[in-house]
């Protein structure tokens, strides 16, 4: 599919981390499928489109990345069954910085949880450190894409407005409404959970 991308001159293929009952799941997999990825990647544009090595390196790169969903990450809890839960967001935090330090990681997804179930609740309607993320992701200076996949009482309008208030980027009293043209919503006032 990475060929394919670069044959087309756009696209890319970005490989998510699954629940934690599946291979690529844990982040060192996640790391090391993305890494073969790029080097096979590369070696066909060297073979088949004759790109020199750092060309077909950096194509490689461009096109074949990591999204890393936080909610997905949460989930390890119970199977790794730590002495506490601040133990356990210490491996979460701990998994953050490592995709971030290998060079792999163009988007995150960002939902809470409660550890047992993949609920996409909005940030701070579960037990994910989001504060100490975001910390994470400023020092590392990680600069790609942060997806929210949230949602409150069934309605990701809400969610997204719920997150950004418990961010701190909106205030508790802000209303969304939709743009002219479009259908309209919104979305009353909540409270920050951080």
């Amino acid at each position: 599919l990475g060929e394919k991308c670069w044959e087309a001159g756009t696209g890319f293929l970005s490989i998510e981390n699954n629940y934690p009952n599946l291979f690529g799941s844990q982040v060192d997999e996640l790391i090391e499928i993305v890494r073969s990825a790029r080097r096979e990647l590369a070696r066909r544009l060297e073979e088949r489109h004759d790109l020199s090595s750092n060309e077909a390196g950096r194509e490689a790169r461009r096109r074949i990345n990591a999204t890393l969903d936080v909610g997905h990450l949460n989930l390890f809890f119970r199977y790794f069954k730590p002495e506490s839960l601040s133990q356990f967001q210490g491996m979460v935090i701990d998994d953050v910085k490592k995709i971030i330090r290998a060079g792999v990681c163009a988007h995150i997804h960002m939902s809470d949880n409660d550890s047992y179930s993949d609920d996409h609740l909005a940030l701070g309607d579960g037990n994910i450190p989001w504060k100490r993320i975001f910390e994470v992701l400023e020092e590392e200076g990680y600069d790609g894409l942060v997806i929210f996949e949230t949602q409150t009482r069934g309605d990701w309008k809400i969610g997204a407005r719920d997150s950004l208030v418990a961010l701190g980027l909106l205030p508790d009293t802000a209303v969304f409404s939709g743009p002219a043209g479009s259908q309209d919503f919104n979305i009353p006032p909540g409270k920050s959970r951080f």
